[in-house]
């Protein structure tokens, strides 16, 4: 999805949107109010590509991300040096 559509989907400064990321197995998607805007799979060649963009190869964030099992990790939040307000967090496993 591009950054336009992305946008689109987004509502406006003030209002809440509705997240939901789903990790199954290395697949993960992220639906931003009821759309879809990434479907990928973390071994991607896409993905491999933007940490080698970001990061060395021999960065201990590299290594971590490429190497490690993707299995339980901690959830993080985001900001951008804004101010941001997050509601009605749910996370749960799914078997």
């Amino acid at each position: 999805m591009s950054t336009v559509e992305f946008e689109q989907t987004a509502l406006p400064v003030g209002e809440f949107n509705y997240s939901r990321i789903v990790l199954s197995d290395n697949n993960v998607e992220h639906w931003l109010n009821r759309s879809k805007v990434i479907d990928t799979n973390l071994d991607s060649k896409e993905i491999r590509a933007g940490l080698e963009k970001r990061w060395t190869k021999d960065s201990p964030v590299y290594l971590l991300l490429t190497g490690m099992p993707h299995r339980d990790t901690p959830i993080v939040l985001q900001h951008h040096n804004d101010e941001v307000w997050f509601r009605n967090l749910k996370i749960r496993r799914l078997d």
